[in-house]
C-alpha cells in the first residue's frame, strides 16, 4: 500500500461508519447457510471418527457419561453406584432421555455434533440481528471450521451444551432489548429460564446475575427498564434452581445449591505451584496442597463428606490468600494470560500451532470490529457482555485456558466476522483503485 492509500484509509473507515454493510441476496444466503451447516456436520463427524467413535470416556467425561447412564437406568445421581456431588446436573439431565433410548457413548457424541450445528445456527442468527446477514454468514462459516468449537465434540463434556445455551440467552436479551410491554415480559421469563439452565450446566454462570444489568445499561436501555427486567430474570433463574437444591438437601441433609466443588477448584487454581510449573498436576496434589493444608487437616478430610471437605478447602485457601496478598496479582496476571494465550501451555505442539493460526487472527479481527463499531452503533451488541464478562470473571477466580474460554468463543467469532465485513469493502476499494491506475 503506497502513501496515498495510507492517507485514504481513515476516509474509507469514516465512509464505512456512514453506510450499511454489503449484504448477499436472500437466495444465496440460504444456499450458503445450508451448505455451511452440512459441512459443519461432516467436519464434526469426521473428528469424532478420528478421535474414536464410542471410545471409553475419561476424567470429567467419565463422570458425565456415568451420571447420565445412572439416571437413564432409573438410578440416582451416581457414578458407578457412588453418589456424586461435584458435577453440575444440566448437561447430565439433557443427555438422560437420549441415553434412555440408547445408553452408549456414541449417543452422547452424536448429540454433541447436533449441539454444535445448533450453536452455529444460533451464532448466525445473533450476528445477523446485530450486524446483518453478511456478518451472520461469515460467523457461521468460521464457527463451522473453528478448531476449538470442534475439539470437544467427541468428549462427553458440558462445554458442548453451554455454548448454545449462552447464544440462546443473548438472543433472548436482544429480543428483550427491542421489545416492550407484555412481549418484553415474556422474553424476560424465557431468559431467566435459559440462564438457570446455563447455571445448572456451568455453575460459574451464576456471576451472570451480576453482569446482566451492566450489559443492558451499556447496550443503551434505561435504568428503570434495566432494573425491572434484571430483577425478573434473576427471580426466574433462582426459582428454577430451587428444585435441584431441594433434591440435594433431601439426599444429604445439607443445603447444597448446585455442587460441592468450589473449594477444590479454588485450592487447585490458586495454588502457588501453578506459578512455578508448566504442569503441576504431574508433580503435586494441587487439590490438597501442602501450602494451605497441614498433615492433620488432610487426615481429617480423608473420609469427610464432600460438603465438609469443600467448606474446609474454601476456608483454607481464602485464609492462605489473605495471608499472602502479594500472590493474588500474580495469579490474576497468569490467568488472564492463560485465558487469551495463543500458544497455550501443556498441549502438544500441533495443537499449539492450530490454536495460534485460528485464535490469534480471530481475536485481532474481533478487536478491530469491536473498536470500529463502537463509533458507529447501535450498541445492542454489548448484550454479549452478559456472557463474556462472567466467562472472564470465572477464569480469574478458578481455571483459565482455552477450554474455559470456550463459552464466549462464538461471541469473539461474531465480532471477528464484523471485522472481516468491514475490511472487505476497504479491500475492494483498494483493488478498484489499483485497477484504475
Amino acid at each position: 500500500m503506497d502513501k496515498t492509500h495510507i492517507t485514504r484509509l481513515p476516509i474509507m473507515v469514516k465512509s464505512f461508519l456512514k453506510r450499511t454493510l454489503p449484504q448477499p441476496p436472500p437466495t444465496t444466503l440460504r444456499t450458503v447457510l445450508i451448505a455451511i451447516l452440512i459441512a459443519s456436520a461432516l467436519v464434526r463427524l469426521s473428528w469424532v471418527m478420528y478421535i474414536g467413535l464410542g471410545a471409553p470416556p475419561e476424567n470429567d467425561a467419565f463422570d458425565y457419561h456415568h451420571l447420565a447412564l445412572s439416571l437413564a437406568g432409573g438410578g440416582g445421581y451416581e457414578i458407578e453406584g457412588k453418589p456424586s456431588y461435584r458435577r453440575a446436573p444440566g448437561y447430565v439431565l439433557f443427555l438422560t432421555p437420549f441415553y434412555a433410548l440408547a445408553p452408549y457413548v456414541e449417543t452422547g457424541q452424536f448429540i454433541n455434533i447436533a449441539l454444535g450445528i445448533v450453536a452455529i445456527f444460533l451464532a448466525y442468527l445473533l450476528a445477523r440481528r446485530c450486524f446483518g446477514p453478511l456478518v451472520g454468514l461469515i460467523s457461521a462459516g468460521i464457527c463451522a471450521i473453528y478448531p476449538l468449537l470442534i475439539k470437544y465434540c467427541p468428549l462427553i463434556l458440558s462445554e458442548n451444551l453451554i455454548v448454545p445455551l449462552n447464544l440462546t440467552l443473548v438472543l433472548l436479551l436482544l429480543a428483550l432489548f427491542n421489545s416492550g410491554g407484555k412481549r418484553a415480559l415474556t422474553y424476560s421469563l424465557f431468559a431467566g429460564f435459559i440462564l438457570s439452565l446455563a447455571i445448572l450446566t456451568r455453575p460459574m454462570m451464576l456471576s451472570a446475575l451480576l453482569f446482566l444489568p451492566l450489559s443492558l445499561l451499556l447496550a443503551g436501555r434505561g435504568f428503570k427498564y434495566t432494573i425491572t427486567h434484571s430483577v425478573l430474570i434473576t427471580t426466574v433463574a433462582v426459582a428454577c434452581l430451587v428444585p435441584w437444591t431441594l433434591y440435594n438437601h433431601h439426599r444429604t441433609g445439607h443445603w447444597i445449591p448446585i455442587v460441592t466443588n468450589s473449594g477444590r477448584l479454588l485450592a487447585a487454581s490458586n495454588n502457588p505451584k501453578i506459578l512455578e510449573e508448566d504442569n503441576p498436576f504431574k508433580k503435586y496434589d494441587i487439590y490438597f496442597p501442602d501450602e494451605i493444608l497441614s498433615a492433620e487437616q488432610k487426615a481429617e478430610l480423608t473420609n469427610a463428606p464432600p460438603w465438609v471437605e469443600d467448606e474446609a478447602l474454601q476456608k483454607a485457601i481464602l485464609d492462605y490468600l489473605s495471608e499472602h496478598p502479594r500472590l493474588i496479582p500474580r495469579l490474576l496476571g497468569k490467568k488472564i494470560v492463560d485465558l487469551f494465550d495463543p500458544w497455550p501451555e501443556n498441549h502438544p505442539r500441533i495443537f499449539r500451532l492450530v490454536h495460534l493460526f485460528s485464535f490469534a487472527p480471530v481475536m485481532l479481527l474481533a478487536l478491530w470490529g469491536f473498536v470500529l463499531w463502537a463509533f458507529r452503533g447501535p450498541r445492542k451488541y454489548l448484550l454479549m457482555l452478559a456472557v463474556v464478562l462472567p466467562t472472564i470473571f470465572s477464569a480469574l477466580i478458578f481455571w483459565a485456558g482455552s477450554r474455559f474460554r470456550l463459552p464466549m468463543e462464538p461471541f469473539i467469532i461474531i465480532l471477528s466476522s464484523l471485522g472481516i465485513a468491514i475490511i472487505l469493502p476497504l479491500l475492494h476499494k483498494r483493488r478498484a483503485a489499483n485497477h484504475t491506475d
